[in-house]
């Protein structure tokens, strides 16, 4: 007697782990990824995406070229700022700015102090028209570098209440935001700029002379260099 056939298998109920697979593996390509474009070490970031394409069959992509700002500097901390000062030197004394701009090396990078006269009109924070050679040959030299630019506004202690500034924290506040704005307009990346006002807080020198309070209005622009 013929036996009867045996009805047809039924598909496994564990098919789902074929695509779940498949998945999880794109994943970690995609995770791979992004940390290869994530890192500073573009020579590692490279090899890794390389490894994963050949793991999957492939013959790898090349990391992305990464934003100026994340690209390590050409020197030590010390080298770079002596040149980037040298440089921001000879920028403003050609155009005979010597006098009112200053630049000199600090702990934390290279300070410079524009002379706020050079860049707003007493008691305002729109930038004159003369300020423009002087933020636009600022802005040329600190463009391709990959320091974190600090701008610091400063006043005297003479107060002042205007209709705009309630007080000099508002006013110093306001024309350190309008220089970092400046210098995004002129090509520097957003997030290497952060401004502050310190008012009457910091000064260089007296506060009681003419002389002293002319030098403590001013914008002080710090490039700082990693240590």
């Amino acid at each position: 007697m013929r036996r009867p056939p045996a009805d047809d298998p039924l598909p496994s109920a564990d098919r789902w782990l074929l695509s779940w697979s498949d998945f999880v593996t794109l994943l970690l390509a995609v995770f791979a990824a992004l940390y290869a474009s994530a890192s500073v070490d573009l020579a590692k970031a490279n090899a890794v995406s390389q490894s994963v394409g050949r793991a999957l069959g492939g013959a790898g992509v090349a990391a992305p070229a990464l934003p100026p700002a994340a690209v390590a500097g050409s020197g030590t901390p010390s080298e770079d700022a002596e040149r980037v000062a040298r440089q921001l030197g000879e920028a403003l004394a050609a155009l005979g700015l010597g006098e009112r701009v200053q630049v000199r090396q600090e702990a934390r990078g290279v300070g410079i102090d524009i002379d706020a006269t050079l860049l707003f009109a007493t008691g305002d924070a729109r930038l004159t028209p003369q300020s423009a050679a002087a933020v636009g040959a600022l802005a040329e030299v600190l463009r391709p570098g990959p320091w974190q630019l600090a701008v610091e506004g400063h006043t005297d202690s003479i107060a002042i209440r205007t209709a705009q500034f309630a007080s000099n924290w508002e006013l110093s506040a306001m024309r350190a935001a309008v220089v970092a704005r400046r210098m995004q307009e002129l090509g520097i990346d957003p997030r290497r700029l952060a401004a502050t006002g310190h008012a009457d807080s910091r000064p260089l020198a007296d506060n009681q002379t003419a002389d002293g309070r002319a030098r403590n209005r001013r914008v002080h622009l710090l490039v700082m260099m990693p240590r």
